[in-house]
């Protein structure tokens, strides 16, 4: 195809489509004005004609009017679009009756031109442009990104860190996780809990129920704002319908408002033009079985894509166990208008997992979503509109004792059991409906050449309603609203300056009519850069911005039923006999729900980039940021509390409400560096390495204690310490004819973790049982084993996938995930045991990403993970 394309460019004589006559040249200089002279023999009939264009790799086309001597015309691309390595360009018409028509290439099929300075002025021009332009599409190919600023510009001239996974990662690296892919971004962490639940952040503060960043599909959010969460492994995209992705790191707030915290993550999808065609791929073997049908195509008029999935995933404990599935379905519609384009979209996902890890314990979930999106763009302007609908089942699963077993108690016979189950803690499955519409716009407006003035703003509804929270907890309403407006600005060609900022409101309201509620919340979030451009490929940036994250419902504003109210009791079998006692207990429930008082966490960055390419073959950038961070949300929760909750002599009202508790407690910094190295050996061979850096410090320490009611720094939260510090990846690509082979590497250093989860079964509690008092852990009387670590051991993870092409339309290829790891069962729960229920190590050939526990007979967190093997096919029709 590469051939063909230069072949076309590099034509000498007039081009003549229908009744237009065109030469185009074989190279154009840079950053100078592209004049596109072309003649029309029934010029009369015609009411106007434009020019689109594009850069070379843009995603969009812009265009400009010709201006009409006769039957010549003649229009111009201007110099700051003429850019290396090439512009795209076709020739539209539009005649006196209102019809359309394209006369010289067409959108899906644009004429490209080199930019190459002096090329075709040389001895042997053809020769020289044509070895230039494979070279350029080899090894210089600068990416154009959108995310940053919201419109189209070299990833050099972006204001933010921003690292771009493209269509061929995404092929190369074989997964069928999107979660996985993004292992090889600088600065993401990605910690897999279970098969469906792997939780990504950006600069640390990764944890169960990830909430620090904004996931986007073509625009649109897909971060649940009720649970303040992404559900990687439940996204509505296959892997296998995106085109690439954009992650921004560092806050970006300033261009998306809420929840765009430590950063972005953007993907997009492919559109009609991309697939031309139908294509089918499976996959399938010790990891699930996959399979993804798409179809395409696009005309003068329109384009289309339309694509269904299925993913069968299953457990890393049990070989070929499912641990959970989703089934979904997604379509778009391209069309070009006399005026911009339209683009209509819908899709649903239906989902099922076994456990995602929450503050509380384990989550079974079930869910259906739906979803409607809408986009219209024309020249700078576009408008968005979406509509998302969630109907999701969550089985929480509160670890708690069911028996407790009594020895060395003075008073109470060895032995006796105490029978938990009257309790009836038993928490009952959540089933919610959520409803979200969105409305967006904004403008681009080209003050001049070197200024681009945008302005921009959105409002949100979501709506929540669940019969199983408590009554005027069982419907709630957001609003969100915002406005921004972001300047950029070149004083000379080498300096770019960007300053922008946006105002955000919240306002949250329920059912519930004794509380006048509702909390309001606004947020200003500017930001501001200096980008230098000394030389060509050369790029240095200083930026400084800010973000924030608005509670979740299930921090803020959720209240549900742990133990109901009613009356409960406690059955002892004494030790030795059969004889039961029965001890009543308080009639209060206990319930878990959120604060409204929180406020939004904020964060303030400090980022130093550095980009350079040198021998067009080898790229090096370098970004180092300081973070300071306020009022994170820190969730606590006490067995003690809990216990005397349930005292029937219990003197306290207030005891119930001191359990689960969140606060805006945590003020810390962060600061590190990244550094990527990306070698295009040849044409067919590539080398790329990445190293981050990170060091989180707790800044409020003091404060922190006299909240919690702690004295040792010990016992502190162990935010600092749940981040890996070094992380490092390395991957080689190689593309042989039609052979393919990849391998990637993943080191994460180690961790330590602890929360309300983890630490339960060891805190010292008091109970009262017929009068007699009980001093002991939960760990020390539950009869059902406890044991676990919280400790995260450093691990390297090995991939490895190769392919073979037949006849041009179908790949077959094998695979294999954790190469250095055992593929043996697992055996004692992954665990290797020093003495009995004391963990010395994890088992060998295994690794986990988060603490494992056996807690009261019930394995929780972590999922060991195995190395497994797999094939695919991709079958192009």
């Amino acid at each position: 195809m590469k051939q063909i394309i230069s072949a076309v460019i590099l034509l000498y004589g007039a081009v003549a489509f229908g009744a237009v006559n065109h030469s185009p040249p074989n190279s154009v200089p840079p950053e100078r004005d592209f004049l596109i002279s072309y003649t029309i023999d029934e010029y009369k009939d015609i009411e106007y004609s434009k020019v689109f264009y594009r850069k070379r790799g843009g995603i969009s086309y812009r265009s400009v009017f010709a201006t009409k001597t006769g039957k010549l015309f003649e229009a111009i691309i201007p110099s700051d679009q003429v850019t290396f390595p090439a512009i795209e360009y076709y020739i539209s018409v539009t005649y006196t009756n209102g019809q359309s028509q394209d006369i010289f290439g067409s959108e899906s099929n644009p004429q490209a031109v080199p930019v190459i300075e002096g090329a075709a002025s040389k001895a042997g021009g053809e020769k020289v442009v044509q070895k230039k332009w494979e070279s350029l599409e080899i090894f210089s190919k600068e990416d154009i990104v959108v995310s940053a600023s919201r419109r189209e510009q070299k990833l050099s001239e972006s204001p933010s860190a921003i690292s771009v996974v493209t269509q061929e990662d995404i092929e190369n690296y074989g997964s069928e996780s999107i979660a996985d892919i993004l292992r090889i971004v600088p600065g993401l962490n990605m910690m897999r809990i279970s098969p469906c639940d792997a939780e990504i952040s950006i600069r640390g503060f990764n944890r169960e129920g990830s909430n620090k960043i904004l996931t986007m599909v073509d625009g649109r959010s897909v971060y649940v704002d009720l649970f303040g969460m992404t559900f990687w492994e439940f996204l509505p995209v296959s892997v296998h319908d995106i085109k690439r992705i954009e992650v921004i790191r560092g806050p970006g707030s300033t261009m998306y408002g809420a929840n765009a915290f430590s950063g972005v993550i953007s993907i997009f999808t492919k559109s009609g033009e991309d697939i031309k065609g139908s294509r089918y791929y499976v996959s399938g073997g010790e990891n699930g079985v996959y399979s993804t049908f798409q179809a395409g195509d696009t005309n003068d008029n329109y384009s289309y894509r339309v694509s269904t999935s299925f993913r069968n995933i299953y457990s890393f404990d049990e070989r070929f166990n499912t641990d959970g599935q989703n089934y979904s379905g997604d379509g778009t519609v391209d069309y070009k208008l006399t005026k911009g384009t339209l683009r209509l979209g819908a899709g649903f996902i239906k989902s099922y997992s076994e456990e995602i890890f929450s503050l509380i314990g384990p989550v079974g979930v079930d869910a259906y979503q739906l979803y409607l999106h809408s986009t219209y763009s024309v020249s700078d302007f576009s408008a968005t509109v979406w509509y998302h609908f969630l109907n999701a089942g969550l089985d929480v699963d509160f670890p708690f004792p069911r028996t407790l077993v009594l020895n060395n108690v003075t008073g109470i016979p060895n032995g006796t059991e105490v029978d938990m189950s009257g309790l009836g803690f038993d928490m009952p499955v959540v089933h919610g409906v959520s409803n979200t519409v969105n409305l967006e716009a904004q403008n681009n407006f080209r003050l001049a050449q070197n200024n681009n003035l945008l302005i921009g703003g959105n409002y949100r509804l979501i709506t929540f309603d669940a019969e199983q929270l408590k009554p005027g907890y069982q419907t709630f309403y957001q609003h969100l609203a915002g406005a921004f407006i972001q300047d950029e600005y070149k004083p000379v060609k080498q300096v770019i300056l960007n300053a922008g900022i946006r105002f955000d409101i919240q306002d949250v309201n329920d059912d519930n009519k004794e509380i006048k509620d509702e909390k309001n919340r606004y947020n200003f979030s500017p930001r501001a850069s200096f980008t230098f451009l000394p030389v060509e490929d050369h790029y240095l940036r200083l930026a400084v911005g800010t973000a924030f994250r608005n509670p979740a419902f299930f921090e803020s504003d959720i209240r549900t039923v742990i133990v109901p109210e009613g009356e409960k009791y406690l059955k002892a079998t004494l030790g030795g006999s059969n004889i039961t006692v029965n001890q009543p207990v308080s009639k209060t429930g206990i319930d878990y729900y959120g604060n409204r008082e929180l406020d939004p966490e904020q964060i303030v960055t400090v980022d130093l980039g550095y980009g350079g390419k040198f021998f067009r073959q080898l790229r090096l950038n370098l970004d180092i940021f300081y973070e300071q961070l306020k009022g994170l949300i820190l969730f606590s929760g006490s067995v003690q509390n809990f216990i005397r909750a349930l005292d029937v002599n219990n003197n306290d009202p207030e005891i119930a409400n001191k359990i689960f508790n969140f606060y805006n407690l945590v003020d810390a910094q962060s600061y590190g560096f990244e550094l990527s190295l990306d070698y295009q050996i040849t044409s067919y061979l590539r080398f790329f390495a990445n190293y981050s850096f990170q060091k989180i410090d707790i800044m409020n320490k003091d404060r922190i204690k006299d909240k919690l009611g702690i004295s040792s720094d010990e016992d502190l939260p162990t935010v600092d310490k749940e981040n890996p510090v070094h992380k490092a990846n390395v991957g080689l690509n190689l593309l042989i004819k039609k052979f393919g082979y990849n391998v990637y590497g993943h080191f994460v250093s180690e961790t330590h973790r602890e929360n309300f989860i983890t630490n339960m079964a060891a805190e010292p509690i008091t109970m009262n049982l017929s009068g007699l008092t009980i001093q002991k852990s939960l760990r020390e009387m539950s009869k059902e084993p406890t044991y676990g670590t919280n400790d995260v051991p450093a691990y390297f993870i090995l991939n490895m996938n190769m392919s073979y092409l037949f006849f041009n339309k179908v790949k077959v290829g094998a695979g294999v995930e954790n190469l250095l790891g055992t593929s043996d069962d697992i055996v004692n729960d992954g665990f290797v045991f020093s003495s009995p229920n004391v963990v010395s190590k994890l088992q060998s050939g295994r690794h986990i990403e988060y603490p494992r526990l056996k807690l009261f007979g019930q394995v929780i967190g972590g999922a060991s993970i195995p190395r497994r093997f797999y094939g695919f096919m991709a079958v192009n029709f």
